[in-house]
């Protein structure tokens, strides 16, 4: 009797461990569990901010980004006619400066034999005195071109299309470019008995660029040589 009772409590000791063991395996496995089910809740969140990331970044790139790029070229476009309007203003300054010199040359003004009344004076014949003279330059290489992309690299639409470095519209007939450390710009420029206005850049050298109304036409001119003069 004794022996069998000893038994019995090694069999309830041995079951008692059992229900422990088990125990603790469902704790585990709940532990295993709720461990997952952060994980699981992780990686949800983490794809939500991904997403919302990678939505805010097409939504600056659409709309952002272009208004940026907008704005830098407005700027660089206004930097631009600011560095034209203030090219032409020293050119001016510069022409009175070499008119206020030529008349200091000239001394004071000769007494008038008649009177002021009866004196007749031209005026097309007085600007024609009082201009420049003209300078000589030599031989050019003549080109031509248009506003188009080929040759400005602009289209119809985009800011400055058909506009100078000075900042006036394109003229035909008017309008040449050319290397303003060679002719400044501004300056009257005689090609072939013919009269334009430097009042574009974009070549180098000893080369002008004639402005012509369609890229046919200055295809057709072509290029040469002829002598040029300026003032």
């Amino acid at each position: 009797m004794k022996e069998f009772e000893t038994f019995l409590a090694h069999v309830q000791a041995r079951r008692a461990w059992l229900e422990q063991f088990a125990a603790n395996c469902r704790a585990r496995a709940r532990r295993e569990r709720q461990k997952a089910e952060r994980l699981r809740t992780r990686r949800i969140f983490l794809g939500a901010f991904l997403t919302v990331v990678s939505i805010a970044a097409s939504l600056f790139a659409i709309y952002v980004a272009p208004n940026i790029q907008t704005k830098a070229e407005q700027d660089a476009a206004r930097v631009e006619e600011l560095e034209a309007e203030n090219a032409r203003l020293l050119l001016e300054l510069r022409r009175l400066d070499e008119l206020a010199e030529k008349e200091n040359r000239d001394g004071a003004e000769c007494e008038p034999v008649m009177g002021a009344s009866d004196l007749y004076v031209d005026e097309s014949a007085a600007a024609i005195y009082n201009a420049p003279a003209w300078m000589q330059a030599g031989e050019f290489r003549i080109y031509h071109y248009c506003a188009c992309e080929e040759c400005t690299g602009k289209s119809p639409g985009d800011r400055g299309y058909g506009i100078t470095k000075t900042g006036v519209k394109a003229r035909t007939d008017r309008t040449i470019s050319v290397d303003p450390d060679v002719i400044p710009l501004g300056s009257e420029v005689e090609i072939n008995g013919k009269i334009y206005v430097a009042e574009d850049t974009g070549v180098s050298g000893r080369c002008i660029d004639i402005y012509v109304n369609d890229h046919a036409e200055a295809l057709r001119l072509g290029t040469y040589t002829a002598g040029v003069s300026w003032r």
